[in-house]
């Protein structure tokens, strides 16, 4: 009977939660059968979860697609991933229409429905739980399917690695951005109260506030520059609830990190790293008041079984204090992208140091501080941030 999500004025308990998504998962299994890919195509709001366990819990994996993407990326994806079912909402129904696609509206899923004690396919560690498409530097946006094996290592991970879990945690990002897995599954596999924030809430500082002093907000992650703005210029008390804040997504600096310790010194701030491929995060650190010594605040070390090598362009380790390109390996890690079988042989490599091993090449630089720390250093190519969400310039250029 404890609050499980919480959008707007609008609240439901695990046992409500629960008894939703197994219908959603009935209807599905009507029309699907188990280890498909299913769409996902729902507002903001408690129903997007409800859709999104409903589907893990028919065996099948989801594919966010965010209403508002252009028509163009959504008709991409749906036939890249060769999608035959979506769970959505009737007023989005007419986005699909092209397509030969069967619908699940979430609308239509009965408020009595009491299906708790169902017989629900098994699961398998090597199935797909997700799949998160990025930009692609061709212009076309790849697919990175992340298993339950992945997801659940990576959420496990938390567990061992925060001293506290999450009794509310507020989401803002889309899910269809990986971050949102953090907040999502460590949430909701914990007993806490998930938060979802409308969508565009970033412009309206006052408002995430207001929704942290309202429902008692325990944990949130949020870009550093996000975070920052929101010190600067809300009231204090109204933070006063915050127990641990986790920034990521972009390089975190130590102004941010002065602002915190000044307005909030009683709150664990957390940096974390991880592209999409290594499911979430793969590096992590406390940050502490000695690291405003240091030249800038570091990404940390591995955390949630992650293997992390920094190599030479001859895939040779860096000595401590030299740049090297951060490669990714571990449970968290994909297979690769889907469909894109060239691709996947030159970002997913074999390990020169296990060959029965894949290591991710992330592109990202970074280096070694004496302590074993990680220092992210920037890019060797093109890709940037905007907003956190990772943008190849080269994919603007082909569309233009």
């Amino acid at each position: 009977n404890n609050l499980a999500l919480t959008f707007g004025e609008s609240s439901i308990t695990y046992k409500t939660l629960n008894a939703k998504a197994n219908r959603v998962a009935l209807d599905l299994l009507k029309n699907s059968n188990q280890n498909k890919i299913v769409g996902l195509c729902i507002e903001r709001s408690i129903n997007m979860i409800i859709g999104m366990l409903g589907i893990l819990k028919a065996g099948c994996a989801y594919l966010p697609i965010d209403p508002e993407y252009p028509k163009q990326r959504i008709n991409f994806m749906l036939s890249d991933a060769k999608v035959k079912t979506i769970v959505s909402q009737n007023s989005l129904l007419n986005l699909f229409d092209e397509f030969n696609i069967n619908s699940v509206s979430i609308d239509g899923i009965d408020n009595s429905s009491n299906e708790t004690n169902i017989d629900l396919p098994k699961v398998k560690e090597t199935d797909l739980a997700y799949i998160i498409y990025t930009s692609g530097s061709t212009g076309k946006p790849k697919g990175v399917p992340i298993t339950h094996k992945n997801i659940i290592n990576s959420t496990a991970g938390r567990l061992n690695f925060y001293n506290e879990n999450p009794s509310a945690f507020l989401l803002m990002s889309s899910i269809s951005f990986d971050s949102s897995k953090a907040g999502i599954f460590w949430t909701l596999c914990t007993g806490g109260n998930l938060v979802i924030s409308e969508k565009r809430i970033e412009q309206d500082i006052i408002k995430i506030a207001n929704i942290i002093e309202k429902y008692h907000v325990s944990h949130t992650l949020m870009l550093p520059s996000l975070y920052k703005v929101i010190l600067e210029n809300v009231e204090t008390k109204k933070l006063e609830s915050l127990k641990t804040a986790i920034v990521a997504g972009e390089a975190c600096s130590k102004s941010l990190c002065n602002v915190h310790f000044k307005t909030l010194p009683n709150v664990s701030i957390y940096n974390e790293y991880g592209p999409t491929e290594a499911s979430v995060w793969c590096i992590a650190h406390k940050i502490e008041t000695k690291d405003l010594k240091k030249p800038q605040i570091p990404v940390g070390k591995p955390v949630a079984n992650a293997q992390i090598y920094l190599l030479d362009d001859n895939k040779n380790k860096v000595p401590f204090g030299t740049s090297g390109e951060i490669y990714v390996g571990g449970e968290g890690l994909s297979n690769g992208y889907l469909n894109r079988p060239e691709l996947t042989n030159k970002m997913f490599i074999k390990s020169p140091f296990n060959q029965n091993q894949k290591l991710y090449k992330t592109g990202d630089l970074a280096k070694y501080r004496n302590d074993g720390t990680i220092d992210f250093l920037g890019r060797i190519d093109q890709q940037i941030k905007i907003r956190g969400y990772r943008v190849e310039l080269d994919d603007i250029e082909n569309t233009i």
